[in-house]
């Protein structure tokens, strides 16, 4: 048999030596040693403990359930492992969506703010342009008020 992961591979390579008479169990105890090993770690590292301790005692057998059997053990390992990447990657797509939103939100209100300096700097031209149209056109009176110059053509 063969599995979907080096670590994996290297679970069944571990379990079949130390599966003496080939019946597809080993010890629990042997089991969770050869889990926690460094060949083997990659294979619970995502995986929640409560959801491991529920595989051992699913893939249980022996009279009193001391021996696992490995192999469908792997397997539901593995595909627990493979739901977790794809959630990882969900997640991460997610995440990136949402920065390209934000990124787009700021962006448009950049531009908003831009256009609003723009219409403002060009009001103040205008204002600039009309005041210095009434000067030229009109005589100056001393005693009219300067608000009268920027507020009248």
């Amino acid at each position: 048999p063969s599995a979907a992961t080096d670590p994996g591979d290297r679970f069944i390579a571990i379990c079949g030596k130390l599966d003496r008479i080939g019946s597809g169990c080993i010890d629990r105890f042997v089991l969770e040693r050869v889990l926690n090993g460094e060949e083997c770690r990659g294979l619970i590292r995502d995986v929640r403990a409560g959801f491991l301790f529920d595989l051992l005692k699913a893939h249980a057998g022996g009279r009193s359930g001391r021996f696992v059997h490995y192999l469908p053990l792997l397997r539901d390992l593995e595909a627990e492992n493979v739901a977790i990447a794809r959630a990882k990657e969900e997640a991460a797509a997610a995440r990136e969506r949402e920065l390209a939103r934000i990124e787009e939100e700021e962006r448009v209100a950049a531009e908003k703010r831009a256009r609003a300096e723009e219409e403002a700097a060009a009001a103040a031209k205008e204002l600039a342009r009309r005041a210095i149209a009434n000067v030229i056109s009109k005589p100056v009176d001393p005693a009219e008020s300067i608000g009268y110059l920027f507020h009248s053509q």
